[in-house]
């Protein structure tokens, strides 16, 4: 196709919004070694950015463009594609509650969007209300937390209040502890074991070896371990 007919290709598909000829018209042409004329490179970028899945890389051919071209009137419509994507990022992650990102698009695209006062206005818009929403997002992240911290100490002080119970608990004489006889007992402290925890401490293995520890004491003293989880 000659130059002449394809740039009038292009021009038609563009008007008609018919984004996928445009891209393969635009293909067509020399440009990887002649600049596209302005109005193909915002042809171009209009299309990738209405094409799903190629909205970056419009962003990005507009950037290289506006940096090509300078200050000239299509310019103008480059940049809006520009702000327009930064905008669609950020609707996109604030929708996902993504708010610290969604505020650096929105900021981004304000500063692209002059030529578009309507959108930039929907991106002031957005942008503070995902502020608003970032600061009650962190005030609710915040109260969250103070509840878990509140919750953990509470647990901690309940452990140490029932270990230190519990250690009061084993440091009782087991005189104090109703449930083993008196002959027991007196075999018991015979060997060194007058508190729950020394009683704790000595398995039944090594309690079977104090001497005058028959069968009957044995069942006493495992039934007594066994009640106090010792």
């Amino acid at each position: 196709m000659e130059a002449a007919a394809l740039q009038a290709s292009i021009k038609t598909a563009y008007e008609q919004e018919r984004w996928s000829e445009v891209i393969e018209l635009v293909s067509q042409t020399n440009w990887q070694n002649e600049a596209l004329l302005p109005s193909e490179a915002v042809a171009l970028c209009e299309a990738l950015f209405r094409k799903s899945g190629t909205e970056t890389k419009a962003a990005t051919y507009a950037k290289l463009f506006i940096d090509f071209y300078g200050d000239i009137e299509e310019a103008k419509a480059l940049k809006s594609i520009r702000g327009r994507y930064q905008k669609w990022r950020g609707d996109d992650d604030k929708s996902d509650g993504k708010y610290e990102d969604a505020i650096e698009w929105y900021e981004a695209a304000i500063t692209w969007l002059s030529y578009l006062p309507s959108t930039k206005l929907s991106a002031e818009t957005s942008l503070l209300e995902c502020k608003k929403l970032l600061k009650e997002q962190k005030e609710r992240e915040a109260e969250a937390r103070r509840r878990l911290e509140q919750e953990e100490a509470a647990e901690r002080a309940a452990a140490q209040k029932r270990e230190a119970e519990r250690n009061a608990f084993l440091s009782k004489s087991l005189k104090d502890v109703p449930g083993l006889s008196t002959a027991v007992l007196n075999k018991l402290s015979g060997a060194g074991i007058t508190t729950l925890r020394d009683l704790k401490s000595y398995s039944m293995h090594k309690i079977d070896a104090i001497p005058g520890i028959g069968d009957v004491a044995m069942s006493e003293i495992r039934a007594y371990k066994n009640k106090h989880s010792l």
